[in-house]
Protein backbone atom coordinates (compact mmCIF):
# COMPACT_ATOMS: atom_id res chain seq x y z
CA UNK A 1 0.00 0.00 0.00
CA UNK A 2 1.34 3.33 -0.84
CA UNK A 3 1.00 6.39 1.50
CA UNK A 4 2.99 7.41 4.53
CA UNK A 5 2.00 6.53 7.93
CA UNK A 6 -0.09 8.57 9.54
CA UNK A 7 0.87 7.38 13.55
CA UNK A 8 -1.20 7.97 16.71
CA UNK A 9 -0.11 8.63 20.47
CA UNK A 10 -2.57 6.19 21.89
CA UNK A 11 -1.43 5.57 24.93
CA UNK A 12 -1.80 2.31 23.92
CA UNK A 13 0.33 0.01 25.42
CA UNK A 14 3.37 0.68 27.15
CA UNK A 15 5.82 -0.91 24.97
CA UNK A 16 4.21 -1.97 21.93
CA UNK A 17 6.68 -5.22 21.58
CA UNK A 18 8.33 -6.91 19.05
CA UNK A 19 11.57 -8.13 16.81
CA UNK A 20 11.16 -9.88 13.51
CA UNK A 21 11.52 -13.52 13.36
CA UNK A 22 10.72 -16.09 10.76
CA UNK A 23 7.44 -17.94 11.67
CA UNK A 24 8.09 -19.82 7.62
CA UNK A 25 10.49 -21.60 6.24
CA UNK A 26 11.55 -20.10 2.60
CA UNK A 27 15.24 -20.47 1.22
CA UNK A 28 14.51 -17.56 -0.63
CA UNK A 29 13.58 -15.11 2.04
CA UNK A 30 14.86 -14.11 4.91
CA UNK A 31 13.42 -12.66 8.58
CA UNK A 32 13.13 -9.15 9.31
CA UNK A 33 15.59 -7.84 11.30
CA UNK A 34 14.65 -8.60 14.82
CA UNK A 35 13.62 -5.49 16.60
CA UNK A 36 10.80 -3.71 18.90
CA UNK A 37 7.90 -2.61 15.97
CA UNK A 38 6.53 0.07 18.34
CA UNK A 39 7.82 0.82 21.66
CA UNK A 40 5.76 3.75 23.24
CA UNK A 41 5.94 5.15 26.51
CA UNK A 42 2.67 4.67 27.29
CA UNK A 43 1.62 4.43 31.12
CA UNK A 44 -2.21 3.58 31.40
CA UNK A 45 -3.57 3.34 34.61
CA UNK A 46 0.02 4.35 36.41
CA UNK A 47 0.02 8.48 35.85
CA UNK A 48 -1.72 11.31 35.89
CA UNK A 49 -1.59 11.65 32.18
CA UNK A 50 -2.34 8.24 30.18
CA UNK A 51 0.14 8.63 27.39
CA UNK A 52 2.59 11.16 29.08
CA UNK A 53 4.83 10.89 31.50
CA UNK A 54 4.11 12.63 34.99
CA UNK A 55 5.78 13.68 38.20
CA UNK A 56 3.27 12.69 40.67
CA UNK A 57 3.15 9.65 42.43
CA UNK A 58 0.74 7.67 43.65
CA UNK A 59 -0.50 8.29 46.97
CA UNK A 60 1.60 6.47 49.84
CA UNK A 61 1.19 2.83 50.41
CA UNK A 62 -1.54 2.44 47.39
CA UNK A 63 -1.50 -0.38 44.87
CA UNK A 64 -3.02 0.16 40.89
CA UNK A 65 -3.44 -2.53 39.21
CA UNK A 66 -4.39 -1.71 35.17
CA UNK A 67 -5.34 -3.67 32.18
CA UNK A 68 -6.22 -2.38 28.71
CA UNK A 69 -6.88 -3.80 25.35
CA UNK A 70 -5.46 -1.61 22.04
CA UNK A 71 -5.69 -1.30 18.37
CA UNK A 72 -3.32 -0.73 15.77
CA UNK A 73 -3.93 0.29 11.94
CA UNK A 74 -1.18 0.31 9.47
CA UNK A 75 1.81 -0.58 12.48
CA UNK A 76 4.47 -1.03 10.01
CA UNK A 77 4.87 0.51 6.55
CA UNK A 78 8.29 -0.64 4.36
CA UNK A 79 9.63 2.20 1.81
CA UNK A 80 12.08 1.67 -0.71
CA UNK A 81 14.85 4.58 -1.93
CA UNK A 82 12.35 5.62 -4.60
CA UNK A 83 9.53 6.36 -1.89
CA UNK A 84 7.70 3.82 -3.21
CA UNK A 85 6.03 1.96 0.36
CA UNK A 86 4.06 -1.36 1.39
CA UNK A 87 1.94 -1.99 4.50
CA UNK A 88 3.07 -5.26 5.82
CA UNK A 89 1.36 -5.39 8.86
CA UNK A 90 -2.37 -3.68 8.06
CA UNK A 91 -3.42 -4.15 11.86
CA UNK A 92 -2.49 -5.46 15.29
CA UNK A 93 -4.70 -5.70 18.50
CA UNK A 94 -2.44 -5.79 21.66
CA UNK A 95 -3.41 -6.24 25.49
CA UNK A 96 -1.23 -5.10 28.62
CA UNK A 97 -1.30 -5.56 32.24
CA UNK A 98 0.63 -3.47 35.08
CA UNK A 99 0.99 -3.19 38.45
CA UNK A 100 2.19 0.26 40.50
CA UNK A 101 2.99 0.82 44.16
CA UNK A 102 4.17 4.02 46.37
CA UNK A 103 5.73 2.66 48.95
CA UNK A 104 7.09 6.10 50.18
CA UNK A 105 6.62 9.31 49.37
CA UNK A 106 8.68 10.33 47.19
CA UNK A 107 9.29 6.56 45.53
CA UNK A 108 7.29 5.01 43.14
CA UNK A 109 7.80 1.16 41.66
CA UNK A 110 5.96 -0.40 38.55
CA UNK A 111 6.51 -3.58 36.67
CA UNK A 112 4.25 -4.40 33.58
CA UNK A 113 3.54 -6.79 30.38
CA UNK A 114 2.08 -6.35 27.01
CA UNK A 115 1.13 -8.80 24.53
CA UNK A 116 0.33 -8.83 20.72
CA UNK A 117 -3.15 -10.65 20.56
CA UNK A 118 -3.48 -10.46 17.23
CA UNK A 119 -2.00 -9.10 13.88
CA UNK A 120 -2.52 -9.36 10.29
CA UNK A 121 -0.13 -9.45 7.75
CA UNK A 122 0.38 -9.02 4.03
CA UNK A 123 2.67 -12.15 3.02
CA UNK A 124 2.89 -11.08 -0.57
CA UNK A 125 4.47 -7.57 0.26
CA UNK A 126 6.75 -8.82 2.84
CA UNK A 127 7.56 -11.70 0.02
CA UNK A 128 8.01 -8.78 -2.34
CA UNK A 129 11.09 -7.20 -0.12
CA UNK A 130 12.14 -10.41 0.67
CA UNK A 131 11.19 -11.46 4.14
CA UNK A 132 9.51 -13.89 6.13
CA UNK A 133 5.90 -13.06 7.70
CA UNK A 134 6.12 -12.69 11.85
CA UNK A 135 4.23 -14.53 13.65
CA UNK A 136 0.55 -13.62 14.48
CA UNK A 137 0.90 -13.41 18.47
CA UNK A 138 2.95 -13.65 21.37
CA UNK A 139 4.41 -11.64 24.67
CA UNK A 140 6.75 -8.47 24.38
CA UNK A 141 8.99 -7.21 26.42
CA UNK A 142 8.04 -7.20 30.52
CA UNK A 143 9.69 -4.15 32.07
CA UNK A 144 10.21 -2.62 35.39
CA UNK A 145 10.48 0.91 36.81
CA UNK A 146 11.48 3.30 39.27
CA UNK A 147 10.16 7.06 40.09
CA UNK A 148 11.77 9.39 42.36
CA UNK A 149 10.21 12.50 43.21
CA UNK A 150 12.75 15.70 43.34
CA UNK A 151 9.79 17.99 44.31
CA UNK A 152 6.68 16.93 44.84
CA UNK A 153 3.76 18.51 43.90
CA UNK A 154 0.62 19.13 47.13
CA UNK A 155 -2.17 22.20 47.72
CA UNK A 156 0.35 24.71 48.57
CA UNK A 157 2.82 23.35 45.91
CA UNK A 158 1.35 23.27 42.27
CA UNK A 159 4.58 22.21 40.57
CA UNK A 160 5.86 18.51 40.64
CA UNK A 161 9.85 16.84 39.03
CA UNK A 162 10.13 13.60 39.16
CA UNK A 163 12.91 11.31 37.65
CA UNK A 164 12.16 7.89 36.07
CA UNK A 165 14.06 4.78 34.72
CA UNK A 166 12.84 1.88 33.11
CA UNK A 167 13.87 -1.32 31.91
CA UNK A 168 12.90 -3.58 29.20
CA UNK A 169 14.31 -7.15 29.08
CA UNK A 170 14.35 -9.64 25.95
CA UNK A 171 12.41 -12.33 26.89
CA UNK A 172 9.01 -11.74 24.39
CA UNK A 173 8.83 -13.46 21.07
CA UNK A 174 10.74 -12.15 18.66
CA UNK A 175 8.90 -14.19 15.92
CA UNK A 176 5.87 -11.75 16.38
CA UNK A 177 7.78 -8.73 16.38
CA UNK A 178 7.59 -8.32 20.89
CA UNK A 179 11.12 -8.29 21.30
CA UNK A 180 14.29 -6.74 20.93
CA UNK A 181 17.65 -8.50 20.70
CA UNK A 182 19.18 -6.58 24.02
CA UNK A 183 17.96 -4.99 27.37
CA UNK A 184 16.21 -1.14 26.51
CA UNK A 185 16.81 1.20 28.73
CA UNK A 186 14.77 4.77 29.12
CA UNK A 187 15.49 7.58 31.53
CA UNK A 188 12.80 10.03 32.13
CA UNK A 189 12.69 13.81 33.56
CA UNK A 190 8.70 14.17 34.23
CA UNK A 191 7.31 17.29 35.61
CA UNK A 192 3.77 18.25 36.46
CA UNK A 193 2.06 21.54 37.24
CA UNK A 194 -1.87 22.38 38.11
CA UNK A 195 -3.69 25.31 38.17
CA UNK A 196 -7.28 27.28 36.83
CA UNK A 197 -8.55 23.59 37.31
CA UNK A 198 -6.22 21.87 34.98
CA UNK A 199 -3.27 19.54 34.94
CA UNK A 200 -0.12 19.64 33.27
CA UNK A 201 2.28 16.79 32.43
CA UNK A 202 5.41 16.61 30.73
CA UNK A 203 8.09 14.47 29.71
CA UNK A 204 11.73 13.93 28.18
CA UNK A 205 13.31 10.64 27.62
CA UNK A 206 15.53 8.49 25.37
CA UNK A 207 15.03 5.25 24.08
CA UNK A 208 18.73 3.35 24.77
CA UNK A 209 19.16 1.57 21.81
CA UNK A 210 22.94 0.26 21.74
CA UNK A 211 23.17 -1.17 17.94
CA UNK A 212 20.98 0.98 15.12
CA UNK A 213 19.19 -1.86 13.35
CA UNK A 214 18.56 -1.67 9.20
CA UNK A 215 14.72 -3.14 8.11
CA UNK A 216 13.98 -2.07 4.15
CA UNK A 217 15.91 1.13 3.46
CA UNK A 218 15.28 2.93 6.84
CA UNK A 219 17.44 2.94 10.18
CA UNK A 220 16.18 2.51 13.98
CA UNK A 221 18.51 3.73 16.86
CA UNK A 222 18.04 5.36 20.30
CA UNK A 223 15.23 7.76 20.22
CA UNK A 224 14.60 11.03 21.87
CA UNK A 225 11.11 11.82 22.64
CA UNK A 226 9.11 15.16 24.28
CA UNK A 227 5.67 15.29 25.48
CA UNK A 228 2.88 17.66 26.70
CA UNK A 229 -0.71 16.26 28.12
CA UNK A 230 -3.22 18.67 29.39
CA UNK A 231 -6.11 16.91 31.70
CA UNK A 232 -9.31 18.68 33.36
CA UNK A 233 -8.79 17.26 37.19
CA UNK A 234 -12.10 18.38 39.06
CA UNK A 235 -14.26 16.90 36.84
CA UNK A 236 -15.59 13.35 36.89
CA UNK A 237 -15.23 12.50 33.23
CA UNK A 238 -11.62 13.87 32.67
CA UNK A 239 -10.89 14.71 29.46
CA UNK A 240 -7.25 14.84 28.04
CA UNK A 241 -5.60 16.31 25.30
CA UNK A 242 -1.96 15.71 24.70
CA UNK A 243 0.67 15.08 22.07
CA UNK A 244 4.84 14.31 21.67
CA UNK A 245 7.51 14.23 19.19
CA UNK A 246 10.05 11.63 18.74
CA UNK A 247 13.80 11.78 16.13
CA UNK A 248 15.61 9.13 15.44
CA UNK A 249 19.22 9.72 15.79
CA UNK A 250 20.57 7.56 13.48
CA UNK A 251 18.08 8.32 10.78
CA UNK A 252 17.44 11.83 11.89
CA UNK A 253 13.77 11.31 10.93
CA UNK A 254 11.12 12.95 13.31
CA UNK A 255 7.66 12.40 14.13
CA UNK A 256 4.55 13.82 16.00
CA UNK A 257 1.62 11.93 17.53
CA UNK A 258 -1.13 13.54 19.26
CA UNK A 259 -4.35 12.24 20.95
CA UNK A 260 -7.65 12.56 22.73
CA UNK A 261 -8.22 10.76 25.97
CA UNK A 262 -10.61 10.99 28.79
CA UNK A 263 -10.87 9.32 32.32
CA UNK A 264 -13.58 8.32 34.48
CA UNK A 265 -14.25 7.23 37.76
CA UNK A 266 -16.89 4.02 37.91
CA UNK A 267 -17.32 3.92 41.60
CA UNK A 268 -14.51 3.66 44.17
CA UNK A 269 -12.30 1.57 43.53
CA UNK A 270 -12.46 1.11 39.93
CA UNK A 271 -11.76 3.29 36.78
CA UNK A 272 -11.94 3.20 33.13
CA UNK A 273 -9.48 5.40 30.86
CA UNK A 274 -9.91 5.42 26.85
CA UNK A 275 -7.75 7.31 23.95
CA UNK A 276 -8.03 7.33 20.31
CA UNK A 277 -6.01 10.04 17.73
CA UNK A 278 -3.89 10.01 14.80
CA UNK A 279 -0.27 11.34 13.91
CA UNK A 280 2.18 11.47 10.52
CA UNK A 281 5.30 9.50 10.54
CA UNK A 282 7.57 7.82 8.36
CA UNK A 283 9.04 5.65 10.62
CA UNK A 284 8.50 1.87 11.12
CA UNK A 285 5.81 1.10 14.09
CA UNK A 286 4.08 4.20 13.84
CA UNK A 287 0.36 3.13 13.03
CA UNK A 288 -1.91 5.49 10.94
CA UNK A 289 -4.46 4.97 13.97
CA UNK A 290 -4.20 3.64 17.41
CA UNK A 291 -7.32 3.12 20.18
CA UNK A 292 -7.46 1.82 23.59
CA UNK A 293 -9.34 0.77 26.32
CA UNK A 294 -8.63 0.34 29.95
CA UNK A 295 -9.73 -0.84 33.43
CA UNK A 296 -8.23 0.59 37.04
CA UNK A 297 -8.22 -0.95 40.22
CA UNK A 298 -7.05 1.27 42.91
CA UNK A 299 -6.36 -0.34 46.73
CA UNK A 300 -5.09 0.99 49.80
CA UNK A 301 -2.30 -1.35 51.44
CA UNK A 302 -1.65 1.23 53.97
CA UNK A 303 -2.61 4.83 54.26
CA UNK A 304 0.05 7.52 54.19
CA UNK A 305 -0.92 9.03 57.40
CA UNK A 306 -0.18 5.71 59.41
CA UNK A 307 2.80 6.80 62.03
CA UNK A 308 6.19 6.35 61.15
CA UNK A 309 8.13 2.59 62.78
CA UNK A 310 9.29 3.34 66.26
CA UNK A 311 13.32 4.64 65.75
CA UNK A 312 15.67 1.80 66.92
CA UNK A 313 16.82 2.67 70.88
CA UNK A 314 20.37 3.48 69.25
CA UNK A 315 19.39 6.40 66.81
CA UNK A 316 18.80 10.24 68.16
CA UNK A 317 14.99 10.51 66.83
CA UNK A 318 15.71 14.30 67.49
CA UNK A 319 18.59 14.29 64.57
CA UNK A 320 15.48 13.84 61.87
CA UNK A 321 11.96 13.96 62.16
CA UNK A 322 10.15 13.57 65.25
CA UNK A 323 7.07 14.19 67.15
CA UNK A 324 7.55 17.97 69.19
CA UNK A 325 6.96 15.47 72.57
CA UNK A 326 9.84 13.68 72.22
CA UNK A 327 12.13 16.19 71.98
CA UNK A 328 10.88 18.95 74.58
CA UNK A 329 14.55 20.89 74.63
CA UNK A 330 14.12 21.45 70.82
CA UNK A 331 11.58 24.72 69.75
CA UNK A 332 10.15 22.92 66.51
CA UNK A 333 7.89 25.95 65.74
CA UNK A 334 10.63 29.11 66.26
CA UNK A 335 8.76 31.30 68.83
CA UNK A 336 11.10 30.61 71.53
CA UNK A 337 9.48 28.67 73.98
CA UNK A 338 10.64 25.01 74.21
CA UNK A 339 8.73 22.17 73.00
CA UNK A 340 8.24 21.14 76.82
CA UNK A 341 7.14 24.39 77.99
CA UNK A 342 5.03 24.87 74.29
CA UNK A 343 1.65 24.62 74.64
CA UNK A 344 1.20 25.34 70.96
CA UNK A 345 4.50 23.32 69.71
CA UNK A 346 3.55 23.87 66.29
CA UNK A 347 2.43 26.98 65.77
CA UNK A 348 4.55 29.99 66.69
CA UNK A 349 3.63 31.74 69.41
CA UNK A 350 4.26 34.44 72.23
CA UNK A 351 5.79 33.72 76.00
CA UNK A 352 2.78 35.14 77.88
CA UNK A 353 0.34 32.69 76.24
CA UNK A 354 3.09 29.77 76.69
CA UNK A 355 3.81 29.60 72.94
CA UNK A 356 0.34 29.84 71.58
CA UNK A 357 -1.03 32.68 69.69
CA UNK A 358 -1.70 36.27 71.83
CA UNK A 359 -5.33 35.99 72.20
CA UNK A 360 -7.94 37.96 70.69
CA UNK A 361 -9.44 40.97 72.09
CA UNK A 362 -12.16 40.39 74.75
CA UNK A 363 -13.73 43.54 75.87
CA UNK A 364 -16.44 42.33 78.15
CA UNK A 365 -13.38 40.28 79.72
CA UNK A 366 -15.71 37.37 79.69
CA UNK A 367 -13.07 34.72 78.71
CA UNK A 368 -15.12 34.79 75.01
CA UNK A 369 -12.86 36.94 72.12
CA UNK A 370 -14.44 39.39 70.28
CA UNK A 371 -14.65 37.07 67.35
CA UNK A 372 -16.77 34.62 68.49
CA UNK A 373 -18.78 36.70 71.23
CA UNK A 374 -22.06 37.36 70.00
CA UNK A 375 -22.63 39.60 72.78
CA UNK A 376 -19.10 41.78 72.57
CA UNK A 377 -20.07 44.47 75.36
CA UNK A 378 -22.19 42.59 77.62
CA UNK A 379 -19.81 39.93 80.36
CA UNK A 380 -21.55 36.35 79.55
CA UNK A 381 -21.10 33.00 79.88
CA UNK A 382 -18.86 30.56 76.81
CA UNK A 383 -21.66 27.99 76.83
CA UNK A 384 -23.86 30.83 75.73
CA UNK A 385 -21.35 32.33 73.37
CA UNK A 386 -20.54 35.26 75.50
CA UNK A 387 -24.41 36.52 76.41
CA UNK A 388 -25.82 36.81 79.96
CA UNK A 389 -28.38 34.87 80.77
CA UNK A 390 -31.64 37.25 80.07
CA UNK A 391 -34.71 36.83 78.08
CA UNK A 392 -37.33 39.44 78.88
CA UNK A 393 -40.14 38.34 76.46
CA UNK A 394 -39.60 34.26 77.50
CA UNK A 395 -39.42 33.37 73.90
CA UNK A 396 -35.94 31.21 74.51
CA UNK A 397 -34.00 34.13 72.80
CA UNK A 398 -31.34 36.29 75.16
CA UNK A 399 -31.94 39.98 74.87
CA UNK A 400 -28.60 40.54 73.97
CA UNK A 401 -29.27 38.52 70.82
CA UNK A 402 -32.93 39.00 70.66
CA UNK A 403 -33.70 40.92 67.58
CA UNK A 404 -37.48 41.93 69.08
CA UNK A 405 -36.69 41.72 72.64
CA UNK A 406 -40.18 42.79 73.45
CA UNK A 407 -41.78 40.66 70.88
CA UNK A 408 -42.43 36.48 71.21
CA UNK A 409 -40.98 34.55 68.07
CA UNK A 410 -38.91 31.52 67.20
CA UNK A 411 -34.69 31.49 67.79
CA UNK A 412 -34.40 30.60 64.33
CA UNK A 413 -36.31 34.15 63.64
CA UNK A 414 -33.73 36.02 66.09
CA UNK A 415 -36.88 36.11 68.39
CA UNK A 416 -38.80 37.85 66.13
CA UNK A 417 -42.62 37.43 65.02
CA UNK A 418 -42.12 35.25 61.30
CA UNK A 419 -43.45 37.29 58.50
CA UNK A 420 -43.92 36.51 54.49
CA UNK A 421 -44.14 39.73 53.02
CA UNK A 422 -44.28 38.43 49.42
CA UNK A 423 -46.83 35.88 50.41
CA UNK A 424 -44.93 32.47 49.02
CA UNK A 425 -45.17 30.33 51.79
CA UNK A 426 -41.11 30.89 52.74
CA UNK A 427 -41.02 32.84 55.81
CA UNK A 428 -38.75 36.08 55.42
CA UNK A 429 -36.14 35.14 57.64
CA UNK A 430 -35.56 32.02 55.09
CA UNK A 431 -36.41 34.05 52.00
CA UNK A 432 -33.28 34.93 49.53
CA UNK A 433 -35.86 37.15 47.78
CA UNK A 434 -38.18 38.32 50.76
CA UNK A 435 -39.63 40.71 48.59
CA UNK A 436 -40.20 38.78 44.97
CA UNK A 437 -42.46 35.24 45.47
CA UNK A 438 -40.71 31.82 44.45
CA UNK A 439 -41.11 28.22 45.44
CA UNK A 440 -39.37 26.85 48.78
CA UNK A 441 -37.10 24.65 46.71
CA UNK A 442 -35.56 27.66 44.97
CA UNK A 443 -35.28 29.11 48.72
CA UNK A 444 -38.64 31.68 48.39
CA UNK A 445 -36.68 33.47 45.20
CA UNK A 446 -38.38 33.09 41.68
CA UNK A 447 -37.31 30.30 39.53
CA UNK A 448 -34.99 31.96 36.75
CA UNK A 449 -32.77 32.95 39.82
CA UNK A 450 -30.98 29.76 40.57
CA UNK A 451 -30.14 30.32 44.24
CA UNK A 452 -26.60 28.67 45.23
CA UNK A 453 -27.22 29.66 48.81
CA UNK A 454 -29.65 28.43 52.04
CA UNK A 455 -30.52 30.69 55.34
CA UNK A 456 -30.25 27.90 58.46
CA UNK A 457 -30.40 28.22 62.31
CA UNK A 458 -25.88 28.23 62.38
CA UNK A 459 -24.85 29.24 59.18
CA UNK A 460 -25.54 30.51 55.36
CA UNK A 461 -25.08 26.75 53.86
CA UNK A 462 -23.79 27.65 50.32
CA UNK A 463 -24.43 24.73 47.75
CA UNK A 464 -21.16 25.18 45.55
CA UNK A 465 -17.57 25.77 47.06
CA UNK A 466 -15.78 29.01 46.84
CA UNK A 467 -12.93 28.81 44.16
CA UNK A 468 -9.44 29.69 44.23
CA UNK A 469 -6.35 29.73 41.99
CA UNK A 470 -4.41 26.39 43.47
CA UNK A 471 -2.35 27.03 46.51
CA UNK A 472 -3.16 30.81 46.49
CA UNK A 473 -5.66 32.98 47.89
CA UNK A 474 -6.90 34.83 44.47
CA UNK A 475 -10.89 34.26 44.00
CA UNK A 476 -11.87 33.13 40.99
CA UNK A 477 -14.57 34.66 38.85
CA UNK A 478 -16.79 31.78 38.47
CA UNK A 479 -17.18 32.23 42.12
CA UNK A 480 -18.51 35.79 41.78
CA UNK A 481 -22.44 34.79 41.18
CA UNK A 482 -22.48 32.70 44.77
CA UNK A 483 -20.97 35.65 46.53
CA UNK A 484 -22.76 38.02 44.80
CA UNK A 485 -25.71 36.29 46.23
CA UNK A 486 -24.43 35.99 49.74
CA UNK A 487 -23.87 39.75 49.89
CA UNK A 488 -27.81 40.22 48.61
CA UNK A 489 -28.73 38.38 51.27
CA UNK A 490 -26.59 39.82 53.98
CA UNK A 491 -27.97 43.50 52.74
CA UNK A 492 -31.65 42.37 52.82
CA UNK A 493 -31.46 40.32 56.03
CA UNK A 494 -29.59 42.48 58.57
CA UNK A 495 -31.16 40.33 61.59
CA UNK A 496 -28.43 37.77 60.73
CA UNK A 497 -26.09 39.90 62.62
CA UNK A 498 -22.47 38.95 62.44
CA UNK A 499 -20.72 36.52 60.13
CA UNK A 500 -17.70 34.65 60.79
CA UNK A 501 -15.87 33.68 57.44
CA UNK A 502 -13.92 30.48 57.85
CA UNK A 503 -11.37 29.47 55.89
CA UNK A 504 -10.31 25.57 55.96
CA UNK A 505 -7.78 23.39 54.23
CA UNK A 506 -7.32 19.90 54.03
CA UNK A 507 -3.84 18.21 55.70
CA UNK A 508 -1.33 18.24 52.89
CA UNK A 509 1.90 20.23 53.01
CA UNK A 510 3.09 21.98 55.73
CA UNK A 511 0.37 22.76 58.92
CA UNK A 512 1.83 26.50 59.67
CA UNK A 513 1.29 27.33 55.44
CA UNK A 514 -2.24 25.87 55.32
CA UNK A 515 -3.16 27.67 58.53
CA UNK A 516 -1.34 30.75 56.46
CA UNK A 517 -3.67 29.80 53.11
CA UNK A 518 -6.64 29.24 54.96
CA UNK A 519 -6.60 32.88 57.08
CA UNK A 520 -6.07 34.56 53.55
CA UNK A 521 -8.35 32.90 51.88
CA UNK A 522 -10.92 33.83 54.63
CA UNK A 523 -9.83 37.47 53.99
CA UNK A 524 -10.05 37.86 50.54
CA UNK A 525 -13.74 36.80 50.73
CA UNK A 526 -14.52 39.32 53.11
CA UNK A 527 -12.78 41.89 51.23
CA UNK A 528 -15.16 40.61 48.27
CA UNK A 529 -18.00 41.13 49.64
CA UNK A 530 -17.49 44.54 51.26
CA UNK A 531 -16.22 45.89 48.03
CA UNK A 532 -17.89 44.43 44.97
CA UNK A 533 -20.92 43.60 47.45
CA UNK A 534 -21.28 46.17 49.18
CA UNK A 535 -21.70 44.32 52.42
CA UNK A 536 -20.88 46.63 55.97
CA UNK A 537 -17.81 45.71 57.05
CA UNK A 538 -18.20 45.26 60.84
CA UNK A 539 -20.69 42.70 60.33
CA UNK A 540 -17.52 40.50 59.00
CA UNK A 541 -15.06 38.48 60.08
CA UNK A 542 -12.16 36.35 58.94
CA UNK A 543 -10.86 33.31 60.57
CA UNK A 544 -8.43 30.47 59.23
CA UNK A 545 -8.24 27.36 60.95
CA UNK A 546 -5.60 25.48 58.54
CA UNK A 547 -6.28 21.77 58.47
CA UNK A 548 -7.41 21.81 62.28
CA UNK A 549 -11.12 20.95 61.33
CA UNK A 550 -11.67 18.65 59.00
CA UNK A 551 -15.69 17.05 57.72
CA UNK A 552 -14.01 14.27 55.84
CA UNK A 553 -10.71 11.76 55.87
CA UNK A 554 -7.76 13.54 54.56
CA UNK A 555 -6.47 10.05 53.30
CA UNK A 556 -8.61 10.31 49.97
CA UNK A 557 -8.77 12.42 47.19
CA UNK A 558 -12.30 13.07 47.84
CA UNK A 559 -12.25 13.43 51.55
CA UNK A 560 -9.44 16.22 50.54
CA UNK A 561 -11.81 17.70 48.29
CA UNK A 562 -14.51 18.38 50.62
CA UNK A 563 -11.98 19.88 53.50
CA UNK A 564 -11.04 22.39 51.22
CA UNK A 565 -13.72 24.73 51.87
CA UNK A 566 -15.15 28.31 53.33
CA UNK A 567 -18.08 28.74 55.34
CA UNK A 568 -20.30 31.45 56.70
CA UNK A 569 -20.90 30.74 60.28
CA UNK A 570 -23.76 33.19 62.03
CA UNK A 571 -22.10 34.38 65.04
CA UNK A 572 -25.02 36.00 66.89
CA UNK A 573 -27.48 33.03 66.28
CA UNK A 574 -28.85 31.49 69.36
CA UNK A 575 -27.80 27.70 69.65
CA UNK A 576 -30.71 25.37 70.75
CA UNK A 577 -30.82 21.80 70.77
CA UNK A 578 -30.68 19.38 68.09
CA UNK A 579 -32.29 15.94 67.85
CA UNK A 580 -29.74 13.28 67.87
CA UNK A 581 -28.29 11.87 64.48
CA UNK A 582 -29.21 15.66 63.51
CA UNK A 583 -26.55 18.17 62.44
CA UNK A 584 -27.88 21.67 63.23
CA UNK A 585 -25.09 23.52 61.03
CA UNK A 586 -26.06 21.86 58.01
CA UNK A 587 -29.99 21.17 58.03
CA UNK A 588 -32.54 24.02 57.31
CA UNK A 589 -34.75 25.20 60.48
Amino acid sequence: MKGHVRSFACACLLWWGGWYAPAAQAQTQSPIPNFELSRLTVDPGLTDSIAVGSADLLPTGQLRIAIAAGFEYLPLVLRDSTGVSEAVITSRYTGYGSLALSPHPLFQVAVGLPAVLYQRVDGQALAAWGYQAPASRGIGMPWVSAKFALVRRTETRPFGLSVEGEVAFPAGRDAALAQDTAVQVRPKLLASLQGLGLLWSAELSALVRPQPLSVGNQTLATRVRGGVAVRAAQWRVQPELGGFGEVDTASGRGSFEGWLGARYAIARPFGVFALVGSGFSPAPGTPALRALLGLELNVNIWSESAPPPPPAPALNVCLGKHRPEECPLLDDDNDGVANGEDRCPLQAGVLKESGCPARAADGDNDGVPDTVDRCPQLPGSETRGGCPNDDGDGDGVLDAVDACPEEVGPADARGCATRDTDADQVPDHLDNCPHDAGPAANQGCPEKKKQLVVITRQKLQILEKVQFESAKARLLKRSFPLLDQIASILKTHPALGKIAIEGHTDSRGNATSNLRLSEQRAQAVMEDLVKRGGVDPSRLTSLGFGDSRPTATNETPQGREKNRRVEFRILEAEPSPVPKGATDAESPP
